[in-house]
């Protein structure tokens, strides 16, 4: 979903235009991670929070990326990433403390979840994409993200043992054709 808000934020704010077999492959690798996760669609109320709450993250984060290509061409990826992890945490404790949840009391598990969020997700993922705004635009790395349904299927095939269905297979392979065609063919004409 942030590839279409960062496709849409290029063309109405930069006024580029993106070439057909760009948006091809835009299309082809979205369906890949609609076959992948359509699995798990359900139609309901709680279901359908979570469907809102993901469209409204999908345009943040491609805000916070389409900002970032502007603010990253005069700020280290460093700063960047720092202004903006401080930022988040600064948000999302006060989050936690309008609503009255806990700051502390949870399993140690859980505390290693954080830990491995915090360091592989964010620092090892998050900031690899910062670096990237400097000399990719936003739009394209939008589209690498399409790459971690691919590892997140690896990932649990390897460490929980997870099998991988054909159904699955399928989207990783729609997922990677669709951005060979993105990434081969030059996505931008003036």
């Amino acid at each position: 979903m942030e590839r279409l808000f960062s496709i849409v934020l290029v063309r109405v704010l930069l006024k580029s235009r993106f070439r057909p077999a760009a948006l091809v492959g835009c299309g082809i690798a979205l369906l890949g991670s609609v076959i992948i996760g359509f699995g798990d669609f359900q139609i309901s109320g709680l279901s359908l929070l979570g469907d809102i709450l993901a469209f409204v993250a999908a345009g943040v984060i491609s805000g916070y990326y389409f900002l970032g290509q502007t603010i990253r061409r005069e700020v280290s990826a460093l700063t960047y990433s720092v202004l903006a992890y401080l930022t988040s945490a600064a948000v999302l404790l006060l989050y936690t403390l309008v609503r009255g949840e806990a700051l502390i009391g949870y399993p140690s598990q859980t505390w290693l979840a954080f830990v491995g969020i915090a360091l592989i997700a964010t620092v090892g993922g998050q900031f690899v994409f910062n670096l990237l705004l400097k000399q990719l635009p936003a739009s394209a790395v939008t589209m690498s993200i399409l790459g971690e349904p691919i590892g997140t299927c690896i990932l649990a095939y390897l460490l929980l043992h997870e099998s991988i269905s054909a159904r699955q297979l399928l989207g990783i392979v729609t997922i990677i054709g669709g951005l060979s065609v993105y990434f081969l063919v030059p996505s931008h004409k003036k």
